[in-house]
């Protein structure tokens, strides 16, 4: 059979394990495994098996995925993330619409220590939710935000897509991060221009809470040094080159450990919770990164990649024609994927063909992140929608993609001006030390 039909048939017969809910790393490793089988042989085969393992496992990169997951668990438990909604209600609640938009500023907070858009929504939209209902806010208003806004927490560094990338393309991962700054403000900024233009045109969406004086405003910034004094250590310390990307995750995790016990919030209840969550997610990940290693090496054997770039290769479309197609199959697929399926089996396909085309692999790091933010909340997939509607129970799911839908305007906003303006995300990663 012809190796490029046998590759074909591979990713058929991986998603319909994923169908039958075999998890995703193990329906990628099967599917590449009996694929390899049949190309190479069981010797080859078992040779592949005996050392991908290792090297995924003993990859020095890869301990920074426990080690800002538990920063980020730790602050979970800190709870800070009311301190962080406090002080955005402080300043921005006695404008239309205000609440919404302390939201969003809370979300790229709690984000840049965070790195999971979903614990973000979570726990943004826990605190946020009950605040915005007990104003009179519209249901779409408030759902459309929390879900929304817990995306930046995928393009604010720390983020864990990024490091999937990176891990799959050799790529830098500080450069990643660095990368996803600009872009994640310009972001909170889109995301909270929404509901103040939403607000000022029709005030019964979301009424203004009531004004703080100058001394409450003050007052309220206290409650989120912890947060800005642990993200510019970290991501600062990568930034000047102090740090790798390892050692600031480390850096990260001990800060926050520090934090939560100064809070006066550790117990050693919430630390073993802290392990466990970290244990379940971390192994999670290592999983579908070995999968994809063994699936990816086995659709290199049948050279699909190689054939699909000569294949754009001889289209007659210029660069941005195919860069367009590409984000057009990623649109697609953001709404039946979730971001790591999206990560691992997309990334080694398309990744050739955008260096190919001379396109910065940083700048299209970022590219493909602000895609998957945008899967996040689309229909039928949606995840976080998922999960604001378990918040916000009493809201119908309709509803809340009815409320994303001003978001995924922002999203492509800022996707054609990073398109336009690629410098947007690569001013700070070529003066990075």
């Amino acid at each position: 059979m012809n190796p490029i039909l046998v590759g074909a048939l591979g990713f058929i017969f991986m998603f319909v394990l994923m169908l039958f809910r075999m998890p995703i790393g193990l329906s990628l490793g099967v599917a590449g495994l009996l694929g390899t089988v049949y190309l190479r042989g069981w010797e080859k085969a078992f040779n592949l098996m005996a050392g991908i393992p290792y090297n995924v496992a003993s990859s020095y990169d890869m301990s920074a995925i426990p080690l800002f997951v538990i920063m980020a668990s730790f602050l979970f438990y800190a709870e800070i993330s009311s301190n962080l909604y406090d002080a955005g209600r402080a300043w921005l609640g006695g404008l239309k619409g205000g609440l919404a938009m302390a939201t969003s500023v809370a979300c790229g907070l709690f984000g840049a220590v965070c790195g999971s858009s979903i614990v973000a929504a979570i726990t943004i939209g826990t605190v946020a939710i009950p605040e915005m209902k007990r104003f009179g806010y519209n249901s779409k208003l408030y759902t459309g935000c929390v879900a929304a806004g817990g995306t930046v927490a995928d393009l604010i560094p720390p983020s864990m897509p990024f490091i999937f990338y990176a891990l799959l393309t050799g790529e830098s991962i500080g450069k990643l991060f660095i990368a996803g700054i600009i872009p994640g403000v310009i972001q909170v900024i889109l995301f909270m221009i929404i509901p103040f233009a939403m607000c000022t045109r029709n005030p019964s969406l979301g009424p203004a809470g009531p004004r703080t004086s100058l001394k409450q405003k003050v007052v309220s910034l206290k409650g989120i040094w912890p947060t800005l004094v642990l993200f510019i250590v970290v991501i600062g310390g990568l930034y000047a080159g102090i740090f790798t990307a390892t050692e600031s995750a480390a850096v990260g995790a001990g800060g926050a450990l520090l934090i939560m016990i100064s809070m006066k919030r550790f117990t050693f209840k919430k630390f073993g919770e802290s392990l466990l969550d970290t244990g379940k997610f971390a192994s999670m990940a290592f999983l579908i990164l070995l999968g994809s290693m063994i699936f990816n090496a086995f659709i290199v054997s049948t050279r699909l990649p190689n054939t699909l770039a000569l294949w754009v290769s001889t289209l007659q479309l210029p660069a941005i024609g195919v860069l367009i197609v590409i984000l057009a199959i990623y649109f697609i697929l953001g709404c039946v994927m979730d971001v790591m399926a999206m990560t691992v089996l997309t990334i080694p396909i398309f990744f050739p063909i955008i260096t190919a085309l001379g396109y910065d692999p940083i700048w299209f790091g970022v590219i493909f992140v602000v895609m998957a933010e945008i899967g996040l909340i689309t229909p039928p997939m949606g995840m976080n929608v998922y999960v604001i509607t378990g918040v916000a129970k009493d809201v119908p799911m309709q509803d809340v993609f009815k409320g994303i839908f001003p978001y995924v305007g922002a999203m492509l906003l800022l996707l054609i001006a990073l398109i336009i303006w690629p410098d947007i995300a690569l001013v700070l990663p070529n003066v990075m030390k």
